[in-house]
């Protein structure tokens, strides 16, 4: 039998819940072919939750697959799968790309439409909606993705995004009467639908929709039903419509504590929006967007700190202006919110208001990561080098690079200490270099959110280019593409980080930022 036959047998067992079997599978594997044990083993880590130690186990693994590149494209995308779970956007991208170029070389065209249908979601969770939808509708009919399943519903969100809910109406009419379409498909569709009748004014049916939604997913036993269950309560809170029962809202709440970190943001928002004060409903309700967002939830972090911006309005609450910061750099990505007829008119309002408001520049953490390493805090030059602690250094510029400034403590330990157990006992050394660096910064820049270190308030230089970059995909202009591409180009002039020259997680960001060079390239040399 084949390596990927064995592999997939052992997800037949370990799909159907047939776990002694699988287990004995397993044991089985480990004698006979260890390449095989070895991925089933870091599939089984991936479904619980645990892609720290996947990432950990995995770096020694890549030897493990030489000579067998069947198996080393399901490494790959399990791999990018990882790397999206911790927020590590770029470096999945990376992962997939791979998977695909070996994929291509052996001729597995399953696995190469796979892997390139989760870079096109990145895309999707990245933002770039006007440059994606271009290329998705653009896709010849000869290509085999021309009338995937996923790329009719990743275009159908982009459509709800940009507010042409008619479009995206007629998509998924397409989809569900398609015979390709899977049970956890159709139940998403719900709650794609729940935005649209939202939207069009139709808030009784929204709810119903939310709420099968929610069900659909509970019968799946997946704990994404907090997501929809959420989106319901928000329309009940404001519009004074019978809200979910609560048998269902405690199932959901249930589900989403054993579920990811987005699992747990739409967890919190459910509680904020079934507490009845107004100013720490707003309160909570900005801190599940922020939960959305560092997992790339980006539809559920803006309808999120729009609710908390407005109940905080409507009470003089203090997180009124934090949650218009938040909002600040995200919202004109999605006009199609402009609909709501719920909250509709007090978004128009706070992006007049942000407009207006003129942001000091100098407030929080720049750092110039290409070229000779900069970092101002609060306007002043802060040296980095000077710290006398290595780690505390690294774990610095770990977090400057990883998007969104947040790396799991588990993940960031072994990091640190790639040969040392993450235990109670060592766990101490993470706190110790965690303090080292607070105390450096000298501010509340550092934050520990559940199982996460992150900064906030943060610029840098590489984010400054992939901003740039999508800006300009989507520009329509030419004159401005070019305009753009062409700041993004004098940004990315220089090597990146070139002080660290040996990092592995570093060298990984590099192939990402000469992915962001050739973009520029290749998006300049259009005519």
């Amino acid at each position: 039998m084949r390596d990927v036959e064995l592999f997939e047998r052992g997800l037949e067992l370990f799909n159907a819940n047939r776990i002694a079997e699988f287990q004995e599978f397993l044991r089985q594997m480990r004698e006979e072919n260890p390449p095989v044990a070895s991925l089933l083993e870091i599939h089984h880590a991936l479904l619980s939750h645990n892609p720290a130690i996947v990432l950990r186990k995995a770096k020694r693994m890549f030897s493990t697959f030489s000579g067998k590149p069947e198996l080393a494209v399901r490494f790959y995308m399990r791999m990018g799968v990882a790397q999206k779970m911790i927020g590590e956007i770029g470096l999945s991208d990376s992962y997939f790309a791979r998977a695909k170029e070996l994929a291509e070389k052996i001729g597995d065209s399953p696995a190469v439409e796979h892997a390139r249908v989760e870079l096109l979601y990145n895309r999707f969770m990245k933002q770039e909606y006007d440059s994606l939808y271009k290329d998705l509708a653009g896709l010849d009919p000869s290509d085999p993705l021309f009338d995937h399943r996923h790329i009719k519903f990743i275009m159908a969100m982009i459509l709800v995004v940009q507010g042409e809910i008619g479009k995206a109406k007629r998509l998924l009419d397409l989809l569900v009467r398609s015979d390709r379409v899977g049970e956890y498909m159709r139940i998403s569709i719900l709650e794609i639908r729940g935005i649209i009748s939202r939207l069009e004014g139709n808030l009784n049916e929204a709810v119903e929709l939310y709420e099968e939604s929610a069900e659909g997913y509970l019968s799946l036993g997946s704990a994404y039903a907090a997501f929809p269950c959420a989106k319901a309560l928000q329309i009940t809170r404001l519009a004074n419509i019978k809200p979910p029962p609560g048998a269902l809202i405690k199932r959901c709440l249930r589900t989403a504590n054993k579920g990811g970190w987005g699992e747990q943001a739409a967890g919190k928002e459910i509680e904020a929006l079934l507490t009845e004060d107004e100013g720490e409903a707003a309160l909570r309700l900005f801190e599940a967007a922020k939960g959305y967002y560092r997992v790339y939830q980006n539809i559920e972090s803006v309808m999120a700190g729009l609710l908390a911006s407005y109940l905080a309005w409507k009470v003089n609450h203090p997180v009124f202006m934090d949650a218009m910061r938040f909002l600040g750099p995200i919202l004109p990505l999605y006009p199609g919110l402009k609909k709501d007829p719920i909250i509709g008119d007090f978004m128009a309002r706070a992006e007049a208001f942000l407009r207006g408001e003129q942001r000091n520049t100098k407030r929080g953490i720049r750092a110039w990561l290409i070229g000779d390493l900069r970092v101002e805090v609060n306007g002043s030059e802060l040296s980095v080098t000077r710290w006398g602690s290595k780690q505390a250094m690294m774990a610095f510029i770990y977090l400057l690079l990883s998007p969104r400034h947040r790396i799991p403590q588990d993940h960031l330990f072994y990091l640190l200490w790639p040969k040392k157990p993450y235990t109670s006992e060592t766990r101490s050394l993470l706190y110790r270099v965690m303090s080292i660096l607070r105390k450096n910064l000298s501010g509340s820049f550092l934050v520990k959110r559940g199982d996460f270190y992150q900064l906030e308030d943060v610029w840098t230089d590489l984010e400054e280019i992939e901003d740039l970059i999508r800006k300009a995909e989507g520009a329509g202009d030419p004159q401005k593409t070019k305009e753009l591409l062409f700041l993004a180009g004098e940004l990315a002039k220089g090597e990146l980080l070139p002080e660290f020259p040996y990092d592995p997680y570093i060298e990984e960001y590099r192939g990402y930022y000469e992915g962001l060079k050739r973009r520029i390239a290749r998006g300049s040399s259009k005519p």
